[in-house]
């Protein structure tokens, strides 16, 4: 479907920003990871791992 991650990973980000973190979103519910994972993630500690993964990636980035 993507010609490249880096397709698939804008597309994904601008669906989330869209749908669960803009006010007026389909999904939105306050905008934060939290709020995003109480709609659907069975996990409770979703959103940490979730945040821990952004923070791994961003150190490798630098």
């Amino acid at each position: 479907m993507f010609i490249s991650y880096e397709e698939g990973i804008f597309f994904v980000a601008e669906y989330i920003r869209t749908r669960y973190a803009t006010a007026g979103g389909a999904y939105y519910k306050g905008g934060t990871l939290k709020a995003m994972g109480s709609l659907w993630a069975s996990d409770p500690q979703w959103t940490q791992k979730v945040c821990s993964v952004a923070a791994t990636l961003r150190r490798r980035a630098q």
